[in-house]
């Protein structure tokens, strides 16, 4: 099921809560474009939900067609490039709100390298389908021009191949005896240059300012994150389940996602201590700092946490953890 069906199954279920006029904040919902349709857009209104959406770039060409010369620049954290070109005052399928297309170098190297790269498989097909065709006119068995045209669409169906690819078949009495073809470097420089490293996106908060605009849409990438760290296979999380009944399963779902709760607040609490560091690098060096047990000639024992490395005092430290392990009754020694 894809993602804009899917979420037009679970909306009403997902809204239920918040419809009420009494909710003390109004949410702002974040649509990636493969989520994104106008009953969805539509659907928010009555509810205590804003949007903040990736909209089809034919939603809103005239604006997309923009030479990049005239986005202004964009100041974001971390020194990253952007621009964008903003419309305010918008209307889209009857919902009034702020259009506004980014321009993202990064973006624009990653697609380019992408199709790129796609052109070269999509090449290295047609010199295969070309050499099964000579192999079939060799043998008196030429193919048909329809599954010859067929195969071609298919190879060169991803991304934005077909827009500046052409070929030609030569026939003789309906029959394939040689396919040529030619990529248009113009109209290829040409897409590049206009659609590459563009996202259109679209909100009815028209109060939201470029900057907010392009930071909110890319907090997308910590959400996906989680999905990934959901999807992998490491203890506490989705896999594997060991369930096969619903009830179960509904459990079992709860105390994954409480997993990734649990990691998402030590993410933010690192946060507000300045410390970015991704969920692999956390979980590694948390996982190595130990609490061992250790038990004196006398038959003393006592508990103790072994050294720690200054990585890993800074996350001993952020987290509270000296508090948690001397109540725990450990002994912590200074780094």
């Amino acid at each position: 099921m894809t993602d804009v069906v899917a979420l037009s199954t679970s909306l009403q279920a997902m809204l239920g809560p918040f419809l009420p006029p009494s909710a003390s904040a109004r949410l702002t919902l974040v649509l990636d474009q493969g989520q994104v349709s106008r009953d969805h857009c539509t659907a928010l209104l009555p509810a205590h939900f804003s949007f903040l959406a990736a909209i089809p770039a034919g939603w809103g060409r005239p604006l997309y067609q923009v030479a990049l010369k005239a986005y202004p620049p964009l100041t974001l954290p971390a020194g990253r490039r952007s621009k964008g070109y903003g419309q305010p005052n918008k209307q889209l399928g009857g919902i009034r709100g702020k259009l506004l297309v980014s321009f993202s170098p990064r973006f624009y190297r990653t697609q380019v390298r992408t199709l790129d790269l796609l052109q070269r498989k999509a090449h290295q097909q047609l010199l295969q389908l070309h050499a099964t065709i000579q192999q079939a006119v060799e043998r008196k068995r030429p193919r048909t021009e329809k599954a010859v045209r067929q195969e071609v669409t298919q190879i060169v169906r991803l991304d934005r191949l077909k827009d500046f690819f052409s070929f030609t078949l030569c026939l003789e009495q309906g029959k394939v005896q040689e396919l040529r073809w030619q990529w248009d470097r113009r109209k290829k420089r040409q897409i590049k240059h206009h659609d590459l490293g563009k996202t259109v996106l679209f909100t009815d908060r028209q109060e939201l300012e470029p900057q907010r605009m392009v930071l909110a849409y890319r907090s997308q990438a910590k959400v996906e994150e989680m999905f990934r760290i959901s999807k992998s296979r490491r203890p506490g999380l989705w896999w594997p389940a060991y369930h096969w009944t619903d009830s179960k399963l509904s459990v079992h779902a709860l105390y994954c996602f409480v997993a990734l709760l649990l990691i998402r607040i030590v993410l933010l609490r690192l946060h507000e201590r300045n410390l970015s560091i991704g969920v692999e690098l956390l979980t590694e060096r948390l996982r190595g700092i130990q609490e061992a047990l250790v038990i004196y000639a006398n038959g003393a024992a006592q508990r103790v946490i072994t050294e720690r490395s200054p990585e890993q005092e800074e996350l001993f430290l952020a987290l509270h953890l000296r508090t948690l392990a001397e109540q725990l009754g450990n002994r912590v020694s200074d780094p």
